[in-house]
């Protein structure tokens, strides 16, 4: 019997790598789903709405309604998620012109306490932040995230800026 028949039989692949890939592709999808399930129950809970409400009122918000919003998870992929709105209060009225729109009135205080920020997980954002501090370029770092498997968009490396500026501003201090 030749090796690559024996391999193959073992494995039903002909190369270990792709073997290894579609396994790890495989329970990377189970291990998403798993957390998308769990966070849809959580942010379907009574008692988690009622936190989120007690604590919109101290930050100025109401709750109005549930919204279906596509976050995206550590491997970059999006999933949609129904995750409970609020809206900030509206400023007294003064006088003058009145704004033609309001920008950032509603926000998801569910997945803000959870820690997703820009409808993109905490290990995304670390993993984003990693790779915009210790490569030279977005643009490698977005190579660089690709060849880790995380989609990312090449188009839009200003994303990986606000989101690594926003969180290591803070820590600058």
């Amino acid at each position: 019997m030749a090796v690559d028949s024996v391999i193959e039989s073992t494995l039903g692949e002909s190369e270990f790598a792709s073997y290894e890939e579609k396994i790890y592709t495989k329970y990377q999808e189970i291990a998403e789903q798993e957390i998308i399930d769990t966070l849809v129950a959580l942010l379907s809970s009574c008692q988690f709405l009622e936190i989120i409400k007690q604590w919109s009122a101290k930050c100025g918000c109401s709750y109005k309604e549930y919204r279906t919003v596509q976050i995206r998870l550590k491997s970059g992929k999006t999933w949609k998620v129904s995750s409970p709105i609020f809206l900030r209060a509206t400023p007294k009225g003064k006088r003058g012109r009145k704004p033609k729109r309001q920008k950032g009135r509603v926000r998801h205080l569910g997945l803000e306490l959870l820690g997703i920020m820009y409808q993109r997980s905490p290990a995304l954002i670390e993993m984003c932040v990693s790779m915009a501090v210790l490569c030279p370029s977005f643009e490698v770092a977005a190579n660089a995230l690709r060849g880790v498997g995380v989609i990312v968009s090449v188009i839009c490396p200003w994303q990986h800026k606000r989101i690594s500026l926003f969180h290591i501003a803070p820590n600058l201090k």
